[in-house]
């Protein structure tokens, strides 16, 4: 009853789980990948991320302050280098003996301050003290209504099925949307594409 856990093993499900272990606050850490890094696993499947993606974020706004990035690295790393960062990241602060691989969690219900009952897709039900949920928000795409009234001879997809700009050459493409996936798709599909356009509702800095 005195464990908290973390669910997410991304770079703030780690953080997390390395604040917990300075503080000597037992934890478990579950994510229903087969590897910590979150998105940022080259070998996850469901990954939104693409081979030949850079990050619109330096080096030295990506890093954690206790453990600073490889100078080997380029000041905006590949999600490959990301991924080898964050692993070396959870050795170093020996996360791993924590970490409960291929888990997900099915339920997390409140009983009263400092108890909630928890049920892992192992079958086990766990009683924890507190739960950080830190499992992203890219799970699930979004498909905005007018999207279904596009003509057929306009090619739509949402963020998490790009790949990468191959194929985009003497093509026009619109990017909606202004969150960090769409300036990263945008920076993308101008190494390829004819033209590019971002629509989103409201300026703001990226």
């Amino acid at each position: 009853r005195e464990k908290v856990l973390i669910i997410g093993a991304g770079p703030a499900g780690l953080a997390a789980a390395a604040a917990l272990k300075a503080l000597e606050v037992p934890f478990d850490l579950v994510d229903r990948a087969p590897h910590v890094g979150g998105i940022w696993d080259p070998e996850r499947e469901d990954s939104p991320v693409w081979p030949t993606m850079e990050m619109i974020s330096s080096r030295e706004h990506t890093q954690y302050e206790d453990m600073l990035q490889p100078v080997s690295f380029p000041e905006f790393l590949s999600p490959a280098q990301m991924a080898k960062y964050l692993r070396a990241y959870a050795s170093r602060h020996d996360l791993t003996e924590h970490f409960r691989p291929r888990t997900a969690v099915r339920s997390a219900r409140p009983f009263g301050e400092g108890v909630w009952q928890v049920e892992l897709s192992t079958g086990e039900i766990g009683i924890y003290r507190a739960v950080i949920s830190a499992h992203g928000i890219s799970e699930r795409p979004h498909r905005p209504e007018w999207a279904e009234d596009i003509p057929s001879s306009v090619q739509v997809m949402h963020a998490r099925e790009w790949t990468g700009a191959d194929g985009l050459e003497g093509k026009r493409v619109l990017v909606v949307g202004s969150g960090q996936s769409a300036a990263d798709i945008s920076v993308d599909a101008a190494r390829r594409a004819l033209e590019v356009r971002w629509s989103m509702r409201t300026g703001h800095w990226v």
